[in-house]
Formats: C-alpha cells, structure tokens, sequence
C-alpha cells in the first residue's frame, strides 16, 4: 500500500504461497479489497483495516479459466470477475455480504470489467478544492480553506471531508463552522451529511506549520451516492531570505 501524500510505501500484504496477483478492486468504503490470482483460480479478499487475508473465492476449475479483470458495482454488494479461457468464459459474480461465488454470466472471452456509473446513485457529483492563499509556504500560523460543491443534478447523502496535511502542519481547529456540520479534530474529519445538488460547503482548518519546504497538502470528500473526489493544495519553499 502507498501513501498518495508521500509516495511512500506503507504496508505489504503477503498473499498465501503460490498466489499470482493480476487485478486489485477496492470497495466503495475503502474497507476491502478484491484481488484476482491467476496462481489459485481465485478472487482474494483483504480486510484493508487490518491488513488480513481472507479465505479465497474460488472462481475457475482450474483447466485454463484464470481470473483476470473485476469491479466492483456502487453498492458494494456485488463483484464481478471476468474468467477467459478454458472450457467456459464467462464472468463471475461474488456476493459480497457472504463472499461467496453465487452466479455466471455467459462472455466471450472476457478480460476485463467496468460498471457504468449513469444510474441515481451518481446523479450526485462532488467537487473540492484547498488552498490557504499561499505561494510559498512559510512557518508560522496558518488557515486552509476548503470548498466542496454539489455539481449534480441529485442531493448528495452522508458527505464526510477528511484533511490529510502534511506532517509538520498541527492542526488546532476548524473556525466558523456552518451549521450542521461537525468537525473531529482527532482523525480530521467533517461530517456534513446532504449537500443538495448546486450547493456548496466552505470548511477552514486553522494550525502551526513548523518548517518552510515544499508543502503538498490533500483533502478527500466521500458520500454514500457519489465518487469520491481529492484536493492538492501545493506550497513551493519559501522565497529566499533578503
């Protein structure tokens, strides 16, 4: 797993001996992930929370149907898998309340899988930007402002703002909240709950930055009917002294 904020690698997940990983889908709440294995003719599930490796779905016989490309539909309760090859082509189809293999649907040679997103459940549409009115970054006190807009044509539900600064930026509060909105200082989340469509919600988050250098701050807004859209806010260093 990578940190989008620092390009870092975080965390290995070890798949059991003779797995041939090929394709990763993550659920809708980021809370697992589904990884396609050539090497077992099975989809993986991975609690990514904490980071353990559930049974395997098997979803091939073995006589050349491997595994290839899947998605996952918006609601999260379905995966689908595309299985070329073999005897049968076919795509797979994973519940995912019981992590069972419940249904086939008949492919030609399928490889990989998207689901169209035109349905209700995307009529909602978020956008989001940071900013704290800076070109340069420079220690001391500062404010980011964030502003997410409702661009759909459906009220957006169960709007959630997490800030994601970088690590030398402490986070004190969050002034002049709207009302309605509830902010956690501790895991720096806002919970806004609807946004109707056309409408927008500015946040601020106020604190200390310690040191002057190239300063990428992110902010990540998430709904239950919508898809989840990111901010870069990016800081140069600070001018030459003089």
């Amino acid at each position: 797993m990578i940190d989008v904020a620092s390009d870092a690698v975080v965390q290995t997940i070890d798949l059991p001996a003779g797995s041939r990983p090929r394709e990763i889908a993550i659920t809708p709440d980021g809370k697992k992930a589904y990884v396609t294995d050539e090497g077992t003719y099975s989809v993986t599930p991975i609690d990514l929370p904490s980071g353990t490796v559930e049974p395997a779905i098997v979803v091939g016989s073995g006589s050349g149907e491997d595994p290839h490309g899947l998605a996952i539909t918006p609601d999260g309760k379905k995966v689908f898998v595309a299985v070329p090859g073999g005897e049968s082509q076919y795509l797979a189809v994973i519940d995912t309340a019981t992590e069972q293999w419940v249904d086939s649907i008949e492919a030609d040679n399928p490889d990989y899988v998207a689901i169209g997103c035109n349905g209700t459940r995307f009529d909602a549409q978020l956008e989001i930007t940071k900013d704290d009115g800076r070109s340069f970054s420079e220690p001391g006190a500062d404010t980011y402002t964030i502003v997410v807009r409702n661009t759909g044509s459906a009220d957006a539900t169960g709007v959630r703002v997490v800030d994601d600064p970088i690590h030398d930026f402490v986070p004190t509060d969050s002034p002049n909240l709207p009302p309605g909105v509830q902010f956690d200082l501790a895991t720096l989340m806002w919970t806004i709950g609807a946004l109707p469509a056309g409408g927008s919600v500015t946040l601020q988050i106020h604190g200390t930055l310690a040191n002057r250098f190239i300063a990428k701050n992110l902010a990540t807004v998430t709904a239950d009917n919508a898809p989840a859209a990111t901010a870069v806010d990016l800081n140069l260093n600070g001018p030459p002294e003089g």
